[in-house]
């Protein structure tokens, strides 16, 4: 008898250690369970066009493209334009980052349109030349014989015009590290120095540019 108790009381001794062990485990788990991640969410490209259009860069029909996926620690988290580089007369590169750096990491992203943002020195020269025959036409609608004097308010203001409506012309968009060059159209027409509005050929997007020749209109980014 006295043998099968101090049996049992090593036993109990034995376990003893082991049982206040598991004990003390439990709220060591718990406390790791409640460390819980910060949930991430994935920029889209629609945050991408949405900072483009706050820049003036045309997004109608751009398809983007980011070059690893990126998450922000918000949703739909504003994202600013840092640089863009121009890859192809069809296509830009944009390095951007959230509005808040706290949100994400710089990232890198390209946009490509399906045509215009050319930057071909043909087109620029047809414009040009299209433009020249436009003026010479007006010009030679202007009698050889009229004079200042007897000239009429129209045909005055014809000939001060620097580029009329409906005339191909090429706008240039100037950023902080960009020059992009657009084949438009002009809406309206004005003197050198005017702000007058422009259209894509497609007229699906307009800008508002100031003349500052018969072939080139400047905007801004």
């Amino acid at each position: 008898m006295l043998q099968a108790a101090a049996a049992s009381c090593l036993a109990a001794w034995a376990l003893a250690p082991a049982t206040a062990l598991g004990q003390a485990s439990v709220p060591i788990g718990v406390l790791r369970s409640a460390q819980v991640i910060p949930a991430r969410f994935p920029i889209t490209p629609a945050q991408i066009a949405g900072a483009m259009l706050r820049r003036q860069l045309p997004t109608k029909d751009a398809r983007i493209v980011i070059a690893a996926p990126v998450t922000a620690l918000s949703e739909n988290a504003p994202l600013e334009l840092q640089s863009v580089q121009m890859l192809s007369p069809h296509e830009i590169r944009l390095r951007l980052s959230c509005r808040n750096p706290a949100q994400c990491l710089s990232f890198f992203a390209v946009a490509t349109y399906p045509e215009a943002i050319a930057l071909a020195a043909a087109d620029t020269n047809q414009a040009a030349s299209a433009s020249a025959e436009a003026n010479s036409a007006d010009l030679a609608a202007i009698p050889a014989t009229a004079t200042p004097a007897v000239e009429t308010p129209r045909k005055q203001a014809a000939r001060e015009l620097t580029l009329r409506s409906g005339a191909p012309v090429t706008l240039q968009m100037d950023g902080d590290r960009i020059h992009i060059f657009l084949q438009v159209v002009s809406l309206e027409g004005g003197a050198t120095g005017d702000k007058i509005r422009v259209a894509t050929r497609d007229h699906k997007e307009t800008y508002v540019a100031q003349i500052v020749t018969p072939t080139l209109v400047k905007g801004t980014l």
